[in-house]
């Protein structure tokens, strides 16, 4: 058993690397380039992100590159909870959205990097780029063998 921790702690804090590195970090320097909002700190980030639910949505929804069928007219279009209707009319494939990292010249900043993932908190972490996952998840859907 562990001992419990003081309201407060610090529990963990990236590495420098990783913070260089991060989907955020590269999310932020998107919001200065596209949107022309700069924030310094994560706490900045934080305010605006629940001042202006619409703006901090729709800018998710365009970093990550999500491809839709069919757009929303407003992020939100009803604010109330219960009762909140998000990218209300939009229309899009899970499956696409999941596998759109693949794609060879994905536009998406947040397209860069791994897929990575565990089974469990026991088993170790297993990475693997997004065209190797796209890979694994067609041969599974069309019951095909990796070769051994």
């Amino acid at each position: 058993m562990t001992a419990p921790v003081a309201e407060g702690t610090l529990l963990w804090e990236p590495s420098a690397q990783l913070m260089r590195t991060s989907t955020m970090t590269r999310y932020i320097a998107w919001l200065s380039e596209h949107r022309q909002l700069h924030f310094d700190t994560y706490d900045a980030l934080w305010q605006w992100s629940v001042r202006d639910l619409g703006a901090f949505w729709a800018s998710v929804w365009d970093f990550f590159g999500v491809v839709a069928s069919q757009t929303a007219a407003h992020p939100l279009a009803r604010r109330r909870m219960p009762g909140a209707q998000w990218f209300a009319g939009a229309e899009l494939n899970y499956a696409e959205q999941v596998f759109a990292r693949a794609r060879s010249g994905s536009r998406s900043p947040a397209s860069r990097g791994r897929s990575c993932g565990a089974r469990s908190r026991e088993s170790p972490r297993r990475c693997a780029s997004w065209a190797s996952r796209a890979g694994t998840a067609w041969r599974r859907t069309c019951r095909i063998s990796p070769k051994r």
